[in-house]
């Protein structure tokens, strides 16, 4: 369900709602990454299951102690009962941090965010962009291994980049509200704030880790950007990152290609970038290793060979 796609299911008994069902689950399932609102992006999912034990009394009031913490914190949440689960038992708590809340913890996280650049306006004709383009072709004849996918061109982030301040908000490169923060970024601070929020008088009592291995919740979890078996048409309309990556790095067509580092970067968050980052110039370096094996162990086959004729 990373798609969020299976909670949003209905099962009706009788037949003269079925027609209703269909026209309600199409209109559900255009929007699987926000709330029923269609505007507010979902940041990170709650889950839990719901039962009659008594144990479950404990744990209701504590997430509603927590939910209500939450609340208090700027969050706004959206609950989709157990009626509307795949499995009828499981109930989510869908959770999206506003934009002023989104400012103040990344102020607050010391987040590196891009600054605006000043652009260069050449004048007419100029052949600056006839020689990059030349240059581009030239590249991309000589180097196979690079991803020549525009997509992935556009997500490469060349801008400064400092530490985020509200006084400051005008130096930073703030295009659009909804995609100033990128996903990562966006549940990268859902979580700070689930694992900052209290749900009882106790010091002990505190963060989500804590619901969870007191099994007052049974996971939480973000996103993913869609369904990623979608092709590339679907890919530029819908701006599907999950897709993109795995149509351009993925894939096993594309084992010999370099990895696309910023727009892993831009959806999986810097450590992962810096995990395969580690990944691919690890694996490079063993090649010349793996082509000494080789040669060695061809030179012991065809010595081997040969000694058992002399003999």
């Amino acid at each position: 369900m990373g798609d969020f796609t299976g909670i949003m299911e209905w099962c009706f008994g009788c037949h003269c709602c079925e027609s209703f069902n269909e026209y309600y689950n199409d209109e559900r399932l255009k929007s699987t990454l926000h709330f029923h609102d269609g505007k507010r992006k979902i940041d990170f999912v709650m889950a839990y299951i719901e039962t009659d034990d008594e144990d479950d009394d404990v744990n209701d009031r504590r997430r509603k102690v927590y939910e209500k913490a939450l609340m208090r914190k700027g969050l706004e949440l959206e609950i989709e009962p157990k009626e509307e689960s795949q499995d009828q038992v499981t109930c989510f708590v869908k959770i999206h941090v506003p934009y002023d809340v989104l400012l103040a913890y990344a102020e607050r996280m010391r987040m590196k965010m891009p600054l605006k650049e000043d652009r260069v306006d050449f004048e007419e004709g100029d052949d600056q962009h006839e020689c990059c383009d030349s240059i581009d072709c030239k590249m991309c004849c000589t180097q196979p291994f690079r991803l020549e996918n525009p997509e992935l061109d556009d997500r490469d982030q060349d801008n400064y980049t400092a530490e985020f301040t509200r006084d400051k908000i005008e130096f930073f490169d703030v295009k659009n509200e909804d995609t100033f923060f990128s996903d990562s970024q966006r549940s990268r601070i859902a979580y700070r704030i689930m694992n900052e929020t209290k749900f009882g008088d106790e010091k002990t009592m505190v963060g989500i880790n804590r619901l969870i291995n007191d099994g007052t919740y049974d996971c939480v979890y973000p996103l993913h950007d869609g369904a990623y078996d979608v092709d590339k048409f679907e890919i530029a309309n819908q701006q599907n990152m999950r897709g993109l990556l795995y149509r351009e790095w993925g894939r096993w067509g594309r084992w010999y290609k370099y990895q696309p580092l910023d727009a892993i970067r831009e959806y999986l968050g810097v450590k992962y970038a810096l995990y395969f980052a580690f990944l691919g110039h690890y694996v490079e370096m063993l090649f010349f290793a793996a082509a000494v094996g080789v040669a060695v162990f061809l030179y012991s086959i065809i010595s081997l060979y040969f000694l058992d004729n002399t003999r």
